[in-house]
């Protein structure tokens, strides 16, 4: 998830004057990006009926690509703990919060509508007014019974973006410098709440409390560790980056516990399990390539900075991206299975690193 949504425009402490990107986290967000489309390209590969892929036998891979709504999570806690202390002034919330819903909703809404033209064409009898009505607020602050999916079912991930940078706002009325602490206790206690009375059924309730909030604490305490200055013993960095390894290969092999489906977070009460499986490797992982930038031991290729500035876009489009690539697969009756993924990956990056050239960028202008 976001976070590919988070603003462009982290500088490193030390670069502040010069605004330079954090070029890991930009090509963390990529490699995010392209490991959810990873998940979903399998998924539409199954459809096609065009064989077994290599990709979808191998122990649990199909499913591991979730992993990066994950590190978005991460991610999105770190850059606002970055950015959001210039705004502890004056009128610093309303700022804050405008500039975050400006960030995500426009293009989000748009591709919504491209959606709803699209579902009213093949279904004109359906009206699906409680989805359109999710697809707008985002916040399950009308689900009745259960969390209601946006249209764009990928929404869910924005959901819990836009609840934290409410938070983050709300927070920011404090004037504090030190806000990011208090609104790290104050979420944590609530996540606490939830694990506490399990009972309650309450939608809202659910959201609130949920684990995978712990994901973005977790990108808070490494943007605190981060502007303090800390330096990593080299055991201690590499010691990170072999636990985030071991640790998600063994959600390959082993599996994670049916974690990887977005109705196992909001509904069925496995926050926990996939905040221990992915969330903890994601911070750990997070954490090592910042601290490796931090003391210039990195580099990285332009190309893969392009896909982390365009990660946002390629995460709303590839929907679209694949369907369309799917549709092309089936009428031409090929088979090769696994270079259908890989070729699909490839198609929506491209396609969606497009629409942030034309389309994001000049909106963000």
């Amino acid at each position: 998830m976001t976070s590919n949504q988070a603003s462009h425009q982290a500088t490193h402490p030390a670069a502040s004057q010069n605004h330079q990107k954090i070029l890991s986290i930009q090509v963390l967000r990529g490699l995010a990006a392209v490991l959810v489309i990873h998940s979903h390209a399998i998924g539409h590969q199954m459809k096609l009926n065009n064989g077994e892929a290599w990709q979808r036998q191998f122990f649990h891979l199909a499913s591991f690509g979730a992993v990066g709504v994950d590190i978005f999570f991460v991610i999105s806690g770190f850059i606002i703990t970055l950015v959001a202390r210039k705004f502890v002034r004056e009128h610093g919330c309303q700022d804050f919060f405008a500039k975050r819903l400006l960030r995500i909703l426009p293009i989000y809404w748009a591709l919504t509508l491209v959606e709803l033209i699209h579902a009213f064409i093949r279904h004109p009898e359906r009206s699906p007014l409680s989805t359109t009505i999710k697809s707008i607020i985002l916040l399950p602050i009308f689900d009745q019974e259960n969390f209601i999916f946006p249209i764009i079912s990928l929404g869910w991930t924005l959901s819990f973006e836009l609840y934290f940078y409410l938070v983050v706002a709300l927070f920011l009325l404090l004037k504090r410098k030190n806000f990011i602490v208090q609104l790290i206790a104050f979420m944590g206690s609530l996540v606490g709440i939830g694990l506490f009375v399990p009972e309650i059924s309450n939608p809202l309730f659910r959201f609130m409390t949920n684990p995978i909030i712990i994901e973005f604490l977790l990108g808070c305490l490494i943007g605190i560790l981060y502007l303090s200055g800390l330096r990593l013993k080299p055991n201690v960095s590499y010691g990170l980056l072999g636990i985030a390894i071991l640790m998600f290969l063994g959600t390959i092999i082993l599996g994670n516990g049916d974690t990887s489906r977005a109705e196992t977070i909001l509904i069925d009460d496995k926050a926990s399990i996939r905040l221990l499986l992915w969330g903890l490797p994601s911070a750990a992982l997070v954490a090592r390539l910042l601290f490796l930038e931090l003391n210039q031991r990195l580099q990285f290729n332009r190309q893969l900075i392009l896909f982390g500035d365009a990660s946002y876009s390629i995460y709303l489009t590839h929907y679209f991206a694949l369907t369309t690539f799917t549709k092309f697969w089936y009428i031409s009756r090929l088979p090769f299975p696994d270079l259908f993924i890989i070729l699909a990956i490839t198609f929506a990056t491209f396609l969606g690193t497009g629409f942030y050239l034309l389309v994001e960028k000049q909106l963000l202008h």
